[in-house]
């Protein structure tokens, strides 16, 4: 793709060093621009290559940005379209990498109604338990898929600018509606996330317990190390679809609650046998 002027990116954390690092390792943009409150850590991101200037200053941030990145926590999101699009310039592409996309895609094109900028929803499905600039890394998106969605409002030239950034980060494209966006992610980020809390906090409280785990507990509970305070955000952006996918669950468990109980030996071995065919599909 040609060569961007200046990429801003607003929140130096895991993901928004990340793609400020790519951006630089893969010659995507002149300048990558890093905007944050704390000046420790964009001296960091600085010292890293994360970004090739930054600043503590929105209007001066973003005042010349070709694109600017929305790298905040989630519920930040909404309000910092507020905050940048009086200082937006005429063609300015705005994009995200929050994880609920229903309120967030819906609020950017009202911001921007009539102002000539443009709004492309993203979601890179990727991350760590890690969190924080100093565990970013420019290889983070390599072989991962990012979620973009637009809706009949979205101007093309900026969806596929938006799809070459990604796709110049190693990572494929899926397209998809906010609201259907939303409901997946609930399924296959959001409820993961939240039983491996809920495990962890049951797990630790039986006597022996820390002597006593292995493997498994270790790899279904990894993501407990996660950031309580992003995902209790997560859960209330997001808390239809996720109310949703906790239902489904239980619906399930409750089923092999009832099997149990009955003693259901073969009909066990059936919906585990699934179960293990499903994840062997759905994981390669």
């Amino acid at each position: 793709m040609k060569k961007m002027g200046t990429v801003s990116i607003i929140g130096l954390g895991l993901i928004g060093g990340s793609l400020g690092a790519g951006i630089i390792r893969k010659h995507l943009a002149c300048n990558v621009m890093g905007v944050g409150r704390n000046g420790a850590r964009l001296k960091k991101a600085k010292e890293m290559r994360a970004v090739t200037a930054c600043t503590t200053d929105i209007r001066r941030g973003v005042k010349d940005a070709d694109m600017v990145v929305l790298a905040v926590p989630v519920l930040e999101i909404n309000p910092m379209l507020e905050r940048i699009a009086p200082f937006l310039k005429k063609g300015c592409i705005v994009t995200d990498v929050g994880s609920v996309k229903e309120l967030i895609v819906a609020r950017a094109e009202k911001t921007f109604e009539g102002k000539n900028v443009s709004f492309v929803g993203a979601h890179p499905m990727a991350g760590s338990e890690k969190a924080g600039i100093r565990n970013a890394r420019a290889g983070l998106f390599e072989g991962t898929t990012c979620i973009i969605t637009p809706t009949k409002n979205t101007c093309g030239p900026a969806l596929e600018t938006v799809r070459k950034i990604w796709n110049g980060m190693g990572a494929s494209i899926m397209m998809l509606a906010p609201a259907e966006h939303d409901s997946l992610v609930a399924f296959v980020s959001h409820l993961p996330h939240i039983l491996a809390f809920s495990l962890a906090e049951v797990i630790e409280k039986r006597r022996h317990a820390r002597q006593a785990i292995a493997g498994g507990f270790r790899d279904m509970t990894r993501i407990a190390e996660s950031s309580p305070a992003l995902w209790a955000e997560i859960c209330v952006a997001n808390r239809k679809h996720i109310l949703d996918s906790i239902g489904t669950f239980e619906k399930s468990t409750d089923a092999v609650k009832k099997l149990i109980l009955r003693g259901r030996k073969e009909s066990l071995f059936n919906k585990f046998k699934k179960g293990k065919e499903s994840r062997k599909r759905l994981v390669k």
